[in-house]
């Protein structure tokens, strides 16, 4: 084995790139239709970056107003072994919850539009059901990182992770929202997705105000963007300007937990379906 083969090899150890391989491997091993570094534009970007794994899978069969429901995974892979990534998740956000409205938090692109209350189908996915959606990541921390770092460790690799697979999202509802328009029958449902190779952590303080730090290898992380100003009309004939904001709940994993991720996903599918 030659010497530059080796250095092949170790380069791409310290890299992430062997982490997307695995991810998009680990997709299509169950059934996944899988693209790596899919191309993707946010809205007002200039240049085209990519996105490192969509993740595709349709099933086939009539259920109320449609006849296909596709699970569109949009996936940033992130490899932090020396700098572990911590959440803060209040243990009370239920207000927040109330303000948010959970059901904006599922982002659907489908021909007929689909209106998602208590009885609908997605009503009854992980999104609104799974381990508490009152207590969601609101902030981050980037242990023993030093925001004056130049290199490539000069840059906070949460929020660029975060930002990535928000923008990502949306340039997939965009494209897709093309798209139902030419094949009436179909639900799409997108899923950011940050797959994590190192430790992980929630932190918050107890009761009496101390510190409580435990390794986790999921959370749910409540992202949310803010639109161009833009006036509104009122019911007076009065405008107003309003700045929109728009809310993304993002999984955030490590990759151990991957098939279990996966296999959340396919059960949500068989849920909305059955």
């Amino acid at each position: 084995m030659s010497d530059l083969h080796e250095q092949v090899l170790d380069d791409l150890r310290k890299s992430g790139f062997p982490l997307e391989i695995q991810v998009g491997s680990r997709f299509s091993n169950k059934g996944w239709t899988v693209r790596h570094q899919a191309i993707s534009r946010g809205e007002g970007e200039p240049k085209p970056g990519y996105v490192d794994v969509l993740a595709m899978k349709l099933i086939t069969r009539n259920f109320e107003k449609f006849a296909r429901l596709n699970f569109t995974v949009v996936c940033e892979c992130k490899k932090s072994e020396t700098h572990p990534w911590v959440f803060y998740a209040p243990q009370r956000a239920d207000f927040l919850m109330r303000e948010v409205a959970p059901f904006t938090l599922i982002k659907t692109v489908s021909e007929p539009p689909i209106q998602i209350t208590d009885g609908s189908p997605l009503s009854r996915t992980r999104y609104l059901i799974g381990d508490p959606l009152g207590n969601l990541a609101q902030s981050s921390h980037l242990a023993f990182w030093d925001e004056r770092q130049k290199g490539r460790e000069g840059y906070n690799q949460i929020n660029v992770a975060i930002n990535q697979v928000v923008s990502a999202t949306q340039h997939q509802i965009r494209v897709l929202s093309g798209i139902v328009k030419l094949t009436p029958g179909v639900l799409i449902v997108a899923c950011p997705l940050i797959v994590l190779d190192g430790p992980m952590f929630e932190y918050n303080l107890a009761l009496d105000g101390e510190p409580n730090l435990k390794r986790i290898s999921n959370i749910k992380y409540l992202a949310s963007t803010i639109g161009q100003e833009r006036e509104v009309k009122l019911p007076n004939n009065q405008t107003t300007t309003m700045i929109p904001t728009e809310h993304f709940l993002v999984d955030i994993i490590s990759k151990d937990s991957l098939d279990q991720y996966i296999g959340w996903l396919e059960e949500d599918m068989r849920l909305i379906m059955t």
